[in-house]
């Protein structure tokens, strides 16, 4: 099933390179989904339920941006909106503000069956 998204990212400089993502879906059980469709393997890395229910949040390092960049590639988000994740084109701050789509699996099966 597919979920869609806006997200931002906010870049922090200091030391080695991190940012905080956060990906805002349309509904909550999308949001709780999609934190296991985006888990880096090789990493500790957790998202987390953001303030907003439908938010979730991660900070990622350098490699586990890569991670994320290339799941959203591979769900299709086009060349374009994957190199708006981390751009410093508008600011030094904060990457432009992208959306998409993703691959997720319902948690609640009737989820899926609401499409």
């Amino acid at each position: 099933m597919k979920a869609k998204f806006e997200g931002q990212i906010r870049h922090h400089f200091w030391g080695e390179y991190s940012c905080t993502m956060v990906l805002v879906f349309d509904t909550r059980e999308n949001a709780t989904d999609a934190k296991a469709m985006l888990k880096d393997p090789s990493k500790e890395t957790s998202w987390t339920a953001g303030v907003n229910p439908k938010a979730i949040v991660a900070v990622l390092d350098s490699k586990g941006l890569e991670f994320v960049k290339d799941k959203f590639a591979a769900w299709g988000m086009p060349e374009a909106m994957v190199s708006k994740v981390d751009s410093v084109a508008k600011s030094i701050d904060r990457g432009e503000p992208f959306s998409g789509e993703m691959e997720i699996n319902p948690s609640n099966p009737n989820q899926a069956s609401l499409f």
